[in-house]
């Protein structure tokens, strides 16, 4: 089930489990293992709200992604129960993506891509933490600065009240086709869950620089490069 801004839904209604569209242009595709959702581009900052559940008894593992210009954003590895309904929230202005946890745990993978055109890198970013407590929620926005490519940022943040860890991966295509990676698994230096990664100014090898994302003066350190894991796919 899919809810906008205006509380207009297209999906399968959990009560009466009959299929409703009340979105003026929205359409749905159906096909034997998955389904698509042709959506209104929003005028506003969004979210699309999404509930999902699993159709049989035990565990299913299912992808989820928004497409639009220029970009790809989505949660993968998502564990559904029958009975057990998942949220994710999806804002197709600004990229960001948020999904809120049914019980303590690891999180599934977030992850955002952008297109660029061939003057400027394109990149893919994928985030998850290792233990999100219940019914908290973990986020990331990618922030792309119409002032050129050194003014890019991607937050990463949580409302959970323990410290947790964050692990990113990013894979930089550069216009001449070449590709960067970069890993860090422990993401965790501020005393809130609420950072920024200035990935605009990275050298394509080394540190990238962190900053918290909280108060009027944000502390910000340097993380290494882990590159010992597979870049994304």
């Amino acid at each position: 089930m899919i809810t906008d801004l205006l509380g207009k839904r297209i999906g399968l209604d959990p009560t009466s489990r009959k299929f409703v569209n009340e979105i003026a242009g929205a359409q749905a595709i159906e096909r034997e293992s998955s389904a698509t959702y042709v959506l209104p581009y929003p005028s506003s900052s969004g979210p699309y709200k999404v509930m999902l559940s699993g159709k049989t008894a035990g565990i299913t593992e299912a992808n989820l992604s928004i497409t639009g210009r220029g970009f790809v954003a989505g949660v993968r590895n998502l564990k559904l129960k029958q009975d057990e309904a998942q949220k994710i929230l999806l804002w197709p202005i600004g990229i960001i993506i948020g999904w809120e946890s049914k019980q303590d745990g690891p999180t599934p993978q977030i992850l955002v891509t952008t297109q660029s055109d061939r003057t400027q890198p394109s990149y893919r970013f994928e985030l998850s933490s290792s233990s999100l407590s219940r019914g908290k929620d973990i986020w990331v926005e990618l922030d792309r600065s119409k002032g050129g490519a050194t003014d890019d940022w991607l937050s990463l943040g949580s409302n959970d009240t323990k410290r947790i860890s964050f692990t990113v991966a990013m894979r930089r295509t550069n216009p001449d086709g070449s590709r960067n990676s970069y890993t860090q698994h422990d993401v965790s230096f501020g005393p809130e869950n609420f950072y920024r990664m200035d990935f605009g100014k990275w050298d394509g090898k080394g540190e990238i620089r962190f900053c918290q994302a909280v108060g009027s003066v944000a502390p910000c350190t340097l993380l290494k490069n882990e590159t010992s894991t597979p870049s994304p796919n």
